[in-house]
């Protein structure tokens, strides 16, 4: 890891920025944008959106972040075959934004069109003097123009159908989508409980989770058990911790098995 904030720049797998008034988020910024070279290494996992801060303010849903740690060490679900099948039928669905209301009531309207003008053409044909051929041309061309428009509107119709069709699949693919992922995380979470368990013991953090429940039960400020989910993960990029949490950042970094940014706030 390479960290330049100010004129000074710093190696290794624990940076201390306490005395140099940088805060959390420039840190935070630095190292989730791909373009900002203040904080040089290994690019964010998914899982660093969940631990890769461990302050005071924390946020927390501990399912969710365990699941992904599990995930940021390769582990996989009986879920995830069909999870990706149907991520790939959405992918192949477009989503045009479709008025059917309006499409069929443009159809309707051509058609009424057709049949006045129908009418008009049966009447003029019906008035119409030998050799006065003009007026039955020019309503023909008429009635042509108006069919044309009518058919028109009867295909724009069925491409409207068919894309409300997507969009109600759409909307059942989603559905299978979420619940494939909630059921993919709740087996990860399962799996991995006492994982949990024992990374908040081995970091001593003031945490708990009741004996026979399940993590979502846990007890204790989030910054604890983000802290005992980042020891499990491989967070990729380094953790900003909070002297709050911990001070030192050699300890940080070895307690947590990951780089390390710590600073004052």
């Amino acid at each position: 890891m390479r960290v330049a904030f100010g004129e000074r720049v710093r190696r290794g797998r624990a940076v201390d920025l306490r005395n140099e008034g940088v805060p959390a988020s420039a840190v935070v910024a630095a190292i989730t944008d791909p373009d900002d070279g203040r904080v040089r290494g290994q690019r964010p996992a998914a899982v660093h959106e969940h631990v890769g801060v461990l302050c005071e303010g924390t946020t927390l849903r501990v399912g969710v972040a365990l699941a992904a740690a599990a995930r940021s060490r390769g582990a996989r679900t009986t879920h995830d075959d069909e999870l990706a099948a149907v991520t790939r039928q959405l992918a192949g669905l477009s989503t045009p934004d479709v008025d059917l209301a309006a499409a069929r009531e443009r159809v309707a309207a051509a058609e009424a069109a057709v049949g006045h003008m129908r009418e008009r053409a049966a009447r003029v044909q019906g008035r119409t003097q030998p050799g006065d051929g003009e007026p039955v041309v020019a309503v023909t061309r008429a009635l042509t123009a108006v069919e044309t428009e009518w058919h028109a509107a009867k295909e724009r119709l069925q491409r409207a159908q068919a894309a409300w069709a997507d969009a109600r699949r759409r909307l059942t693919l989603e559905d299978r989508r979420a619940n494939l992922e909630q059921a993919a995380r709740d087996a990860l979470v399962a799996r991995w409980s006492d994982r949990f368990r024992r990374a908040m013991d081995a970091l001593a953090v003031p945490a708990s989770v009741p004996p026979s429940q399940p993590p979502r039960r846990f007890s204790g400020p989030p910054w604890a058990g983000a802290a005992a989910i980042a020891r499990l993960a491989a967070p990729g990029a380094p953790l900003v911790v909070s002297a709050a949490v911990c001070a030192d950042a050699l300890a940080a970094s070895a307690a947590l098995d990951a780089p390390v940014v710590v600073v004052a706030d």
